[in-house]
């Protein structure tokens, strides 16, 4: 019975902590050779390793796995889409006379600068402001009815944010802005589809001229303004 005793193989069950027997296996096959000192078999639907052979060559079995039996490093935490608020000026320039209420904001005086310094029309006046607060990656949509009574929607298809802090560049794709212009027909109401589509890229905090389109015969035009910044 004693010399039976001394040709059964050594046997070492070994547990796998994080990596798969299948992979385990791979790793293992320079010791699976047909001259190869010990014998590995995984145990199916486990982590479970049998190995078997000489004690000298189950240790180095054991060694080779735990240099690769390791947790993996943690990566970095997912990042979370952030809110982006963007503004949307719908201006109007033409050449009919100023009234008081027809100035534009102080916000806008360095825009409307910009524009008559290109665009010599004697009026600019704001026609809306549209504001949509959405997560970063998705679209927005603004529809109504301006103060002069036109029909207008803003959209854009997704946002994307590009820096960090005061150095941030906000990418707006898809970026439309349509309105109904009114006029009159054999004495009835009609309207003209007009609009400004565009990809834009603007810088935080600044308001930039993206469009324009041409309103009644040249005789006046509809600009399109945007801002954008990340609330956080």
């Amino acid at each position: 019975m004693k010399a039976q005793d001394a040709k059964l193989p050594n046997v070492k069950l070994v547990q796998l902590k994080h990596i798969e027997t299948g992979t385990a296996i791979d790793l293992l096959a320079p010791f699976m050779t047909n001259n190869s000192p010990v014998r590995i078999h995984s145990a199916r639907g486990t982590r479970l390793l049998s190995v078997s052979g000489a004690p000298e060559a189950i240790t180095l079995v054991e060694e080779f796995i735990k240099k690769f039996d390791v947790a993996p490093a943690p990566g970095p935490p997912p990042r979370v889409p952030k809110n982006v608020e963007v503004i949307a000026y719908m201006l109007l320039g033409s050449d009919e006379p100023e009234s008081a209420d027809q100035v534009p904001p102080a916000e806008l005086s360095g825009v409307v600068k910009q524009l008559r310094g290109m665009f010599p029309f004697k009026t600019y006046r704001l026609a809306e402001t549209m504001i949509i607060r959405g997560r970063e990656h998705a679209g927005g949509t603004a529809a109504g009815i301006a103060r002069d009574n036109r029909l207008f929607e803003f959209k854009y298809g997704g946002v994307s944010i590009d820096g960090e802090d005061k150095a941030r560049t906000i990418h707006l794709n898809n970026v439309r802005l349509g309105a109904k212009v009114p006029y009159l027909s054999a004495g009835a109401v009609q309207h003209i589809d007009t609009g400004i589509s565009t990809n834009v890229d603007i810088r935080e905090g600044q308001k930039v001229v993206v469009g324009k389109t041409s309103l009644g015969q040249g005789q006046s035009s509809m600009f399109l303004v945007i801002s954008a910044r990340v609330v956080e």
